[in-house]
């Protein structure tokens, strides 16, 4: 197995954020049609954009492990915090 701690500071980070808005790409899925009932497969989406962060520190924690399922195969596992 893999363990790493990582520490960066970084310059002009480009982040998304949720900008608060919807676009509902079937407004004909209302509850006054026959297609209402199915508005709950086809909710609006949440509309992201990016923002520039002038600087920004980023750490953490990343593990793998490697474990043989057999001796033509092996899964490989992996987590960062």
């Amino acid at each position: 197995g893999k363990v790493t701690v990582f520490h960066n500071n970084i310059r002009n980070y480009m982040s998304i954020y949720n900008t608060g808005y919807l676009m509902d790409f079937y407004p004909q899925y209302d509850e006054s049609t026959t297609y209402g009932a199915a508005k709950f497969a086809h909710a609006p989406d949440m509309i992201y954009s990016f923002r520039n962060i002038d600087k920004a520190q980023i750490t953490g924690l990343q593990f793998e492990v490697t474990p043989p399922l057999n001796k033509h195969w092996k899964a490989r596992l992996g987590y960062t915090y």
